[in-house]
């Protein structure tokens, strides 16, 4: 993901979890363990305080979720007070409006975090994982703003799935 050590500080500061150490250990990495949704949740599942991190090919924009949550193949949906959503080339933190941060766990996604009202904010969906790097600004309640160009801030794309170059998830100790 070629994250400098400014940038690795700065991702560092936005986590609050209490407790935490903050040394990142790598979990998963697409172009190492595979592109399936199997990979992934092999590498992840039962473990928590993690960071998603997406890498757009098309831009080579590089966007990142963090969520307290254990991951899990199990379909569920939990809200979780300390997820946010960041574009990590332009800076900028979304965390939702209170009692409207939640990830959605289940055995054909990827992460995937979204509002209350079920707006997509940022995942990666269903197989093959890099043909569906999903990100959405504009929502609300889970504000991620657009560019002057229109394009989300996350990706530097239109609304909506584009093919991914890596997708890593690392576990903040």
């Amino acid at each position: 993901m070629n994250i400098t050590e400014d940038e690795g500080s700065w991702l560092l500061e936005q986590v609050k979890v209490p407790n935490l150490s903050l040394k990142p250990v790598l979990l998963y990495q697409a172009t190492r363990d595979g592109w399936l949704t199997a990979d992934f949740h092999r590498k992840v599942d039962g473990l928590n305080n993690t960071y998603a991190f997406f890498k757009y090919k098309e831009t080579q924009r590089r966007a990142a979720g963090f969520t307290s949550l254990a991951y899990t193949s199990s379909y569920k949906t939990e809200k979780d007070n300390f997820s946010f959503v960041l574009s990590i080339d332009k800076r900028i933190v979304a965390k939702a409006a209170a009692y409207d941060n939640y990830v959605d766990f289940y055995e054909l996604l990827g992460p995937y975090f979204h509002d209350q009202d079920t707006n997509t904010i940022l995942c990666a969906l269903w197989d093959p994982l890099y043909e569906r790097g999903t990100a959405y600004c504009g929502f609300p309640k889970y504000y991620m703003p657009f560019e002057d160009n229109e394009k989300c801030s996350l990706s530097g794309l239109q609304n909506g799935s584009h093919e991914l170059d890596e997708l890593e998830v690392w576990q903040i100790l």
